[in-house]
């Protein structure tokens, strides 16, 4: 099992913060406890489609029977793999919503991978941003 700030250590440069951050404190406790796990995990490689500009309610209604939302660990574990082994930045200028929650309670997504690195960040589930839309994986 890894947490966020564990896949991290593995490669600091692929991440905006490569050491510190608001996640790191220890209020944060998404970055420590949600986790990547061995298991099968399918996650789409960009954004729900037309999931941009939307509620976090709006955005859940747009998942499949056979979606769910990944935790902010699993989306980055997936982000992350999928550049060491294909070179390809994923979400490049957007971000996706997970299912992960900070401390104040607001909906952590991440995205605008690229070389600068990959932006872990928090946004109210009542805003609409036209970045911000929504990751899946398959149940």
């Amino acid at each position: 099992e890894m947490s966020l700030l564990d896949i991290r250590e593995l490669e600091r440069s692929y991440f905006y913060s490569k050491e510190g951050g608001w996640y790191n404190n220890e209020t944060e406790k998404f970055a420590r406890n949600d986790k990547v796990t061995c298991r099968w995990l399918m996650l789409c490689k960009g954004i729900v489609p037309n999931s941009t500009s939307k509620t976090w309610g709006e955005q859940e209604k747009l998942l499949s029977d056979l979606e769910v939302v990944p935790n902010a660990a699993e989306q980055v574990w997936g982000m992350t793999v999928y550049k060491a082994v294909r070179g390809v930045y994923l979400l490049g200028g957007l971000y996706a919503r997970t299912s992960s929650v900070d401390s104040d309670g607001y909906r952590v997504h991440v995205g605008d991978f690229d070389g600068d690195g990959l932006d872990v960040d928090d946004w109210y589930d009542s805003d609409r941003g036209s970045r911000i839309g929504v990751a899946s994986s398959r149940k």
